[in-house]
């Protein structure tokens, strides 16, 4: 497992700038225009949903919000309206930044509809409840959590597991021709990581065939 080491020179890495808007919709497997109108919003609505940001990219802490978004609107059915009014009333509660909140807030107001495992929970805290890790749904992974995003390893991009192996170098290694194998053995890691960092990079079931 890699170590964890000071890399922003004392600031916070997950309020550390790391994403663009582009770079989130491919991280949450999000259109990149529905990320825009989270983000900045549009007609109707001018606001954005996620807490004020000002710099042209993302921290953490925004791509938690931003899955917690899309989780509350995928898996727990909410309309974007009633998760609105559900902000703004945390808020007025004295709740800083709902979006960050745990799936306990959460899940009181929309309740889980649908039986699968809670999405909520894959967002792993410290001891002052503050997101620290984020591990993305990978869709029928033999791995509990198969693609860690974690702001102080490979700054901030999706990784294999624990490695600090980025996806996007696996995807690129079997792109050009290596296979799964191969580059399970060059990393030492088990071949589902491969194959599952492989699947969140959206290389397609003909390629792995």
């Amino acid at each position: 497992m890699p170590s964890e080491v000071d890399i922003y020179g004392g600031v916070d890495p997950s309020e550390v700038p790391l994403y663009t808007q582009k770079d989130v919709a491919h991280h949450l497997n999000l259109p990149p225009s529905t990320v825009g109108y989270w983000v900045r919003g549009r007609c109707p609505h001018p606001q954005p949903v996620i807490s004020p940001w000002t710099s042209e990219e993302l921290s953490f802490l925004h791509l938690v919000e931003l899955f917690t978004l899309k989780a509350l609107r995928d898996f727990h059915h909410a309309s974007l309206p009633k998760i609105r009014q559900a902000i703004d009333d945390l808020e007025d509660h004295g709740i800083e930044r709902p979006l960050l909140q745990g799936a306990d807030i959460w899940c009181n107001i929309f309740p889980l509809k649908n039986g699968q495992e809670e999405v909520l929970c894959r967002v792993e805290r410290d001891a002052d409840s503050v997101p620290r890790k984020l591990f993305p749904v990978v869709e029928d992974s033999i791995n509990e959590r198969p693609v860690v995003i974690n702001p102080q390893v490979s700054f901030g991009r999706p990784t294999a597991g624990e490695t600090g192996i980025k996806t996007t170098f696996i995807a690129s290694r079997f792109r050009a021709e290596e296979t799964v194998g191969e580059i399970a053995e060059d990393y030492r890691i088990d071949p589902s990581l491969v194959v599952d960092a492989l699947c969140y990079e959206k290389v397609t079931c003909n390629e792995l065939a």
